[in-house]
């Protein structure tokens, strides 16, 4: 749990996921388990490398699994934040209510990456004050892959298949009004974010590292070094 929530984003999803069913895990967890430990064999000194090339700024991704859980149907909600091309907040965890269709799970977990640009933009601007030589866009993007939610993020007209989302998740659509953050559309094979909601496959997941910057400790500070393949499509 610590390593998945510090320094190892790639175990995030798998970890929480068992951590469900921890009060009464059956066979099929201790499997699941097992699984993590041998991914972990392998792959045991990967950790996040932070470079200082790179002054894009901050930049969100959201992205949900509708009723992904067999026990209540509850979605999962996965963000993840990169500062100048730097991984530096991430989560994945099941919503607080059933969401009745993939748009209000999405829209859902807009919400809570809205919630989380706005405590790390409140950072960096204090840093900027600090003159440390940051850069921060006026306006942090959200990039998700639904259309729908993004619709309804910037639409402040209620919808009769919308009209039932709890009004606290209208905060969004204050946020975006007020400039504190935007929501951009993203093709679902370029949502880095999915694989903190559900698994995806070796090669998919290995996108993932890439872009999180996760290296074998001491490769980071070397010009080329040996990549990290992953062949089992079930780690």
């Amino acid at each position: 749990m610590w390593l998945s929530g510090k320094t190892r984003p790639d175990l995030t999803y798998a970890v929480n996921n068992c951590a469900r069913y921890m009060a009464k895990p059956d066979k099929s967890h201790f499997t699941a388990l097992d699984r993590i430990w041998k991914y972990l064999i392998r792959y045991p000194d990967l950790g996040l490398y932070i470079s200082h090339n790179s002054d894009i700024g901050l930049i969100g991704y959201s992205d949900s699994d509708w009723a992904n859980c067999l026990m209540n149907r509850k979605s999962t909600t996965g963000y993840c934040f990169l500062y100048n091309r730097n991984l530096i907040s991430w989560n994945s965890a099941l919503q607080r209510t059933v969401a009745i269709s993939t748009c209000e799970a999405e829209y859902m977990a807009i919400r809570e990456a809205t919630k989380e640009t706005i405590y790390l933009s409140s950072i960096l601007k204090w840093l900027e004050k600090e003159k440390l030589g940051t850069y921060l866009p006026t306006t942090p993007p959200i990039l998700t892959d639904s259309e729908a939610a993004l619709k309804l993020a910037n639409n402040p007209e209620f919808h009769k298949r919308t009209k039932h989302i709890d009004i606290t998740y209208h905060f969004i659509r204050e946020c975006i009004r007020d400039n504190k953050v935007i929501v951009v559309h993203i093709k679902t094979s370029e949502q880095i974010a999915d694989g903190l909601t559900k698994c995806i496959s070796s090669r998919k997941h290995h996108v993932m590292v890439e872009v999180f910057k996760l290296k074998p400790k001491g490769e980071g500070e070397k010009p080329e070094g040996k990549k990290v393949r992953f062949v089992d499509n079930k780690a």
